[in-house]
Parts: structure tokens; C-alpha cells; sequence
């Protein structure tokens, strides 16, 4: 899993700046396999309420592209660190996937 992210910036409207980042996930053809194996393109990976207001994440929204613009960098900057904590979700769920079946031995 590749995630892919961009920033911009451009004047507002009434002076200042506007900060933009896009950000999109790239699958391998093994994890694709394994989203569609699964059927959980609508699985959640965040749901949580932020300065930007309620998120809520699937797996769809990561790999469609998700873009937010800030008022000033640190907003940028934490909406960037939320996709990548979405992004280390989406990480366990595929190793989950990629590894189920048979049989596990914990030792206490």
C-alpha cells in the first residue's frame, strides 16, 4: 500500500492563503484482491470528531482520494497525521486478511 499525498496552497478570497492536501491510497494487486476477497470497500477506518468536524473513513474514501483545505499549515499538517493513522488501520486489517485461517498458539 503506497499512500500518495499533496499539498498545495493558493490566495483566498479575501487575502491570505488557503492550504490544500489531497491524499490517496494505492492498492498492490494483492491487497486489491484481498479488499475485494473481503468485500470491505465500506469497512471503517476512522470514525472520530476533529477541528475539521465529525470523519468518518472507509476504505472506499482512502482509495477514492480524500482532499481537505486548511486556513493555515498546522491544520494541513494534522489532517495529513488522521489519514496516515487511517492508513495504519487500513495496514492491519490487510495483514489480517492476507493471513486468516488456521490456527494460532499464544503462550502466557
Amino acid at each position: 500500500m503506497k499512500l500518495i499525498i499533496k499539498k498545495d496552497q493558493d490566495s483566498a478570497f479575501f487575502g491570505g492563503m488557503n492550504f490544500l492536501v489531497k491524499a490517496r491510497v494505492e492498492l498492490t494487486n494483492e491487497e486489491q484482491e484481498l479488499v475485494k476477497k473481503y468485500k470491505v470497500e465500506n469497512q471503517i477506518l476512522l470514525e472520530t470528531t476533529s477541528i475539521f468536524g465529525p470523519i468518518k473513513w472507509t476504505i472506499r474514501d482512502l482509495t477514492s482520494g480524500l482532499s481537505k483545505t486548511g486556513k493555515n499549515v498546522a491544520e494541513v499538517l494534522q489532517y495529513e497525521e488522521i489519514i496516515k493513522q487511517s492508513c495504519e488501520q487500513f495496514k492491519i486489517l490487510l495483514e489480517i486478511m492476507k493471513n486468516f485461517g488456521g490456527e494460532e498458539t499464544y503462550e502466557f
